[in-house]
Parts: C-alpha cells; structure tokens; sequence
C-alpha cells in the first residue's frame, strides 16, 4: 500500500522544521488548538503534502499512449563523432591500466601463478594504448 504524506496547516509549536506533523502534535487533542475565525485552514486541519487533483507520475500532463517519443527510434539517436569514439577508447584503456597497476604492486612479491595472466593483460593493455611510435607522432 502507498502511503501518503501529510503536512499542518500551519507550523509545528515543537519543531523549527515548521510544516511536519510530529508525534506530539499528534497526541494534542484538538480543544487544546487555538481556533482560527477565518474561514480558512485551522491550526489543526491536515492537508494532503499532493495536490488532490494532480496525478502522480505524470508531470507533464503527456501520456505515455499518446506520446511517440522512442528512444531506440534511428531519428532519435545522436551518432557518436569518431574523435569522441577514440577519446572515450583512450579513457577506457588509461582507467583499467590504472586499476590493474594498482592490483599489481599490491600483490608485489614473488611471482604468483595467478597474477601472471593479470600482468601479461597489462602488458597488452599498455602496447594497445601506445603503440611504438605513437609517442613521436603526438603534438608538444
């Protein structure tokens, strides 16, 4: 069952929080509530914290039936630039480089049957990331 929410009319004598119906204002009876001559809310009405006539889970009043916006619809797609395609590529490679160097020198000691396929991965990871050359070709 959802529960629902409920504010004071008006701010809470115990609480600087104003607005929240606490357990001590709970228990006043409401005799002991001083009453407004207004017309208006009384101190110790409750009023729903949502609106009665706004529908939940739907802000923008658009229905999910009546709306044709499919994500996996090729005019909604943004294709990727090859530029951000290799930069994101290079990210990728620097991050797990990063992580398998650190799993690595936390395993130092002698050689250990089980963090040499590790080791032999970073070794590649590294050649794929820049490979011989590369170095002399990049821009200062």
């Amino acid at each position: 069952l959802a529960r629902v929410l409920y504010l004071r009319a008006q701010p809470c004598p115990c609480s600087s929080r104003a607005m929240r119906k606490c357990c001590c204002c709970f228990k006043r009876s409401r005799k002991e509530e001083p009453q407004d001559e207004g017309g208006g809310d009384k101190e110790g009405d409750v009023v729903p914290a949502v609106p009665q006539d706004v529908e939940l889970g739907y802000d923008s009043g658009v229905r999910p039936a009546e709306d044709d916006y499919d994500p996996r619809k090729p005019e909604y797609i943004a294709q990727v630039s090859p530029r951000t395609e290799q930069h994101r590529s290079e990210e990728l490679s620097a991050r797990q480089i990063a992580k398998l160097e650190a799993m690595l020198s936390r395993r130092a000691g002698p050689p250990d049957a089980a963090v040499q396929p590790y080791a032999a991965a970073l070794e590649r990871l590294r050649g794929q990331a820049s490979p011989p050359g590369a170095a002399s070709l990049s821009p200062q």
